[in-house]
């Protein structure tokens, strides 16, 4: 065994004990206590004569560097990146085990906190679990599931992912509430365009979505509301609205209004499966009551329901064209 003043070291038998005065750069290595340091102001290379950096370690083979940590009451270990500059901070980067209460075990975890410190009230964090699920300000599927790719703050509202690009005109998704409506905005939150509420119902230019769809363009001088296209020639395009139920009295109304109160128009088709199986009415109403009606077998009506021929005009006279 070596003495005081001693160290271990290549010689040309093998690896043995030598006076530390005879071994070149030896005298770089200080003790202070328990610990030892290099007084050396370049660089410090591990398997590598050359180092480009405070430390380089170079390695044919595939692991550079492990952290490794066994003791039973230590629940984390990995690294940590100090910045004690204006404005700098620490970031750890460390797996866990099972004796972690905040994780849990087989995490991954970056986070700008000691490695310590990190638990709800890190304000980034990331978070890999052995399933490759990612939890990003939270832990992943922390009572959401186990979904791929969690977001979370704490917060109940108000969880974002921007759509940025370098020349502005950036957008957002958001979950604006604890009920789980979900928004698309411009930057910053402050014109929303549309909304999925927790119904699942959507509303475009509008917050009050009571229906399954509502758009409300309030621009002025924007005439057009809505347009269907389909750019197809030589075929008829079909809009459908359809109650598939298909019982007596089943039917499926367009209403018009041109105020918040009031009724204004209504065009529907009822289902009344007579004479046969199939059969439909359509009519068309007003305040005033059915103006309009069309039977399954082609008889119109203008002011009564049942037309007994083609076309009925009921006044205060009735009359039948045929």
């Amino acid at each position: 065994s070596g003495v005081a003043g001693q160290l271990l070291s290549t010689t040309a038998s093998g690896i043995d004990w030598v006076d530390a005065n005879t071994v070149p750069g030896a005298g770089l290595w200080l003790e202070n206590g328990n610990d030892i340091y290099n007084s050396n102001s370049g660089n410090v290379g591990i398997g590598i004569t050359g180092p480009g950096t405070k430390l380089q370690v170079a390695n044919a083979g595939e692991v550079i560097v492990r952290s490794s940590m066994t003791a039973a009451d230590g629940f984390r270990g990995g690294f940590e990146a100090d910045n004690q500059h204006t404005g700098g901070t620490i970031w750890s980067m460390f797996s866990t085990n099972s004796s972690d209460g905040y994780f849990g075990g087989g995490k991954f975890v970056i986070a700008n906190e000691s490695m310590g410190g990190v638990d709800a009230n890190t304000t980034a964090q990331v978070v890999i679990d052995g399933s490759a699920n990612v939890g990003i300000g939270i832990i992943p599927g922390n009572g959401f599931g186990l979904a791929r790719l969690s977001l979370g703050t704490g917060a109940v509202a108000n969880e974002i992912i921007s759509f940025a690009s370098a020349s502005g005109g950036n957008a957002e998704f958001r979950n604006t509430s604890s009920t789980g409506t979900f928004t698309f905005c411009n930057s910053d939150g402050s014109s929303e365009k549309m909304r999925i509420n927790a119904l699942g119902n959507v509303g475009i230019g509008t917050t009050s979505v009571s229906e399954r769809l509502v758009v409300d363009e309030i621009t002025t001088n924007i005439l057009d509301v809505a347009r269907f296209r389909h750019n197809q020639s030589s075929v008829v395009s079909n809009v459908i609205f359809e109650n598939s139920a298909g019982g007596n009295d089943t039917g499926f109304n367009l209403s018009f209004k041109t105020g918040s109160s009031g009724f204004g128009g209504v065009l529907g088709v009822i289902r009344t499966n007579s004479p046969d199986a199939g059969d439909s009415d359509m009519f068309l109403s007003s305040g005033g009551g059915k103006a309009i009606t069309i039977l399954h077998d082609g008889n119109v009506g203008i002011g009564g329901t049942l037309p007994a021929s083609l076309l009925s005009a009921y006044g205060t006279a009735s009359t039948n064209l045929t």
